[in-house]
């Protein structure tokens, strides 16, 4: 089995605790964007747990206070979706029958803030593949 889990490039700095990253491990996670993974490559079952956000919990967390505020969020939202879109694509086109799973307002540690739905989308990932 094997379990994908995205994080955002906003938390880096919080794991490393503002540290200077390691040259390749800084590569890794910036070339990672813009380099589509060879997913066609993977030859077992996949589920994909991903974090995402619904425009009205972006819309809560970040208010915007004017049309201005409002036009970039909108367009930090399109752009944030439009990843998580392409990241799905990617990996459904490698692999079209993984299973891909989004959590809405999950934080970067889903593991810890959605354990249950983690939990039971990890038991049925694997009763199904069990088959």
């Amino acid at each position: 089995m094997l379990v994908v889990i995205l994080a955002d490039a906003e938390d880096i700095p919080r794991w490393t605790g503002n540290r200077r990253l390691d040259p390749d491990i800084r590569r890794a996670i910036v070339e990672d964007n813009r380099i589509k993974p060879d997913y066609a490559r993977i030859r077992v079952p996949v589920v994909a747990v991903f974090r995402s956000t619904t425009k009205e919990e972006a819309l809560l967390e970040y208010p915007p206070r004017n049309a201005e505020e409002r036009a970039a969020l909108d367009e930090a939202y399109a752009w944030g979706r439009g990843m998580l879109d392409k990241w799905e694509s990617d990996l459904r086109a490698g692999v079209p029958a993984a299973k891909i799973v989004e959590l809405p307002g999950a934080n970067l540690y889903m593991f810890l803030s959605n354990e249950a739905e983690i939990i039971g989308e990890l038991r049925a990932f694997g009763a199904s593949v069990a088959k």
